[in-house]
């Protein structure tokens, strides 16, 4: 059996193996449970409105983008947790000369929901192309256990997602300003919400379930002689 974690995946090997099954990722339940409290922000995260990025810092982010984005935006703080993953660090240096690009570095686990409660948007700003086209990113749903609004480029795994004020989708950097100015001024609880119920619809347990029914259905046990 192949288990596999997007559509694109599941599409192009079922036709090799017929017993391929489509499993997402999903939500921990843990990091869900922590951020229902008010956390306070670190303090090397900066004042002000955060745009924010959980993640590999590596050849799937769209650098030219990401200039745009912060030059555009310079009354936004962007701040990126993650380890760096690069062979060439020339267009990530230039993110660092920007005074409102903050870099802190990987985290443990355990701290992430301090970062991520920071942050007013969280972003995916990865380029589009067979790799990522292929991934089920997991930051999608740390961000939503955290109740932050998400904006993405069109990567297929999160357009499935789609909705205003919960997951909005940039086609262009023009309409990815424009989604940013406008999360950074909508607060609803209810959408708060929202974020959080679709968090736990999508969670490890559920994913769980799926993946036993699954074995269940699939594998056959011989029986001793």
């Amino acid at each position: 059996m192949v288990i596999t974690l997007s559509k694109v995946l599941y599409d192009r090997l079922k036709k090799y193996n017929p017993n391929t099954v489509l499993i997402y990722d999903g939500a921990d339940e843990r990091l869900l449970l922590k951020s229902y409290n008010k956390l306070p922000p670190p303090a090397d995260v900066p004042s002000g409105r955060i745009v924010g990025y959980l993640g590999k810092i590596d050849s799937r982010l769209d650098f030219p983008l990401l200039n745009y984005l912060v030059e555009k935006l310079n009354e936004v703080n962007f701040v990126f947790v993650g380890r760096t993953v690069l062979a060439d660090m020339r267009e990530f240096k230039k993110l660092l000369s920007k005074p409102n690009f903050y870099y802190v570095g990987e985290k443990p686990r355990s701290l992430l929901p301090f970062y991520i409660c920071s942050m007013d948007v969280g972003v995916i700003p990865f380029l589009v192309n067979p790799l990522t086209s292929s991934m089920d990113p997991i930051k999608l749903y740390d961000y939503l256990e955290c109740r932050v609004p998400v904006i993405s480029t069109a990567l297929p795994e999160v357009e499935k997602y789609s909705k205003e004020g919960i997951v909005e989708i940039a086609y262009n950097p023009e309409s990815f300003i424009e989604k940013i100015k406008k999360l950074l001024e909508l607060y609803d609880e209810k959408l708060r919400e929202e974020r959080r119920n679709l968090a736990r619809e999508n969670s490890w347990p559920k994913r769980y379930e799926q993946l036993i029914s699954v074995l269940k259905e699939k594998i056959y046990i011989v029986p001793a002689i």
